[in-house]
């Protein structure tokens, strides 16, 4: 009888980290208008205009207003589709489907939106969408439902009254401080993208660690780099040039007086970040030159196409474009 060898196994699971929720819907809504491609699989068309709009009012049949999250323009294989989108920051249950579905349902008898969106549309140049084209996507909106993770009931609900959901949640690796984003379709096909990071576009030579990328307006210029720290992570941050930073701490009266109503947070985890010397997050760098060079169109919650590698010429939007395709 020959000889058998033996071996014995221990197998032993480790927690390597945990989902969390974003710390707000605010903060929700900041990553997706700061990534876009999650949302309608393009970043934008041109600078004169972009494929997502956020907090768009919206009137209902009873005379009653709801604030719709975000609306954006996807392209698709046929086309464009219009999508509603509502932000939850905790389980998506019926009450969140129910309210996406109510916007939908409003959306016929909101006149006044409907013209808005039209504008909108033929705001973008390269869509080239005629006048009837562009009622047709506009009459038929898609509703979705964002969130950490859905109740049973509500996919339920979701299937049943043809609503799409996608789960959006962080992972916090317990070995460390960083965060993950974890993006997946739940119910129907949303995403058609994936995320990206600095080291992503590095890793493709489309840019270098040391190249700057210009915000200019006018005769004004303010400059940055990415974050050397925080090239891997799909929240984008800049370190602006020390003459950049100088400019905006020195124009801080004048861009708070110049702020949105709503962007004293913004302003202000900024401002503790420029007066630490740390990074700001795309989002927010471009908000505060929109605010200090008196920019006209406040479009900053899709900042890529104002931002122009220096190296290159391109936009960061075109950049982008580029790792995509």
């Amino acid at each position: 009888m020959s000889n058998i060898n033996s071996q014995i196994w221990c197998l032993k699971s480790e927690k390597l980290g945990s989902l969390q929720s974003f710390n707000s819907e605010r903060d929700m809504e900041s990553f997706l208008m700061n990534n876009p491609t999650i949302l309608v699989g393009a970043s934008s068309e041109k600078s004169e205009g972009f494929l997502v709009r956020s907090q768009q009012f919206i009137k209902g049949t009873n005379e009653s207003s709801g604030k719709m999250d975000i609306v954006g323009l996807a392209k698709i294989e046929k086309g464009y589709e219009l999508r509603i989108f509502e932000l939850k920051n905790s389980p998506v249950d019926v009450a969140a489907v129910n309210q996406v579905k109510g916007y939908r349902d409003d959306w016929g008898a909101d006149l006044d939106l409907k013209k808005r969106i039209l504008e909108w549309i033929a705001y973008l140049p390269t869509l080239a969408l005629d006048d009837k084209q562009a009622a047709a996507v506009v009459e038929s909106p898609i509703a979705v439902v964002i969130g950490p993770s859905f109740l049973p009931e509500a996919i339920a609900k979701c299937r049943e009254w043809e609503i799409s959901g996608v789960r959006l949640a962080r992972f916090k690796g317990d070995s460390n401080s960083e965060y993950y984003v974890i993006i997946e379709d739940q119910v129907g096909e949303v995403l058609k993208k994936r995320l990206w990071s600095w080291k992503e576009l590095i890793d493709r030579e489309l840019i270098k660690k040391s190249d700057t990328f210009s915000f200019s307006y006018k005769n004004s210029t303010l400059r940055a780099k990415p974050d050397p720290e925080r090239l891997d992570w799909n929240w984008i941050y800049l370190v602006f040039d020390e003459v950049s930073r100088k400019f905006l701490l020195d124009n801080e009266e004048k861009i708070r007086k110049n702020m949105d109503p709503d962007a004293k947070k913004l302003v202000d985890k900024s401002f503790k970040a420029l007066k630490e010397n740390r990074s700001v997050v795309l989002t927010n760098a471009t908000a505060l030159a929109f605010f200090a060079l008196d920019f006209s169109l406040r479009s900053y919650w899709t900042p890529t196409e104002f931002w122009v590698h220096d190296e290159s010429k391109r936009t960061l939007a075109q950049i982008k474009e580029i790792f995509f395709s």
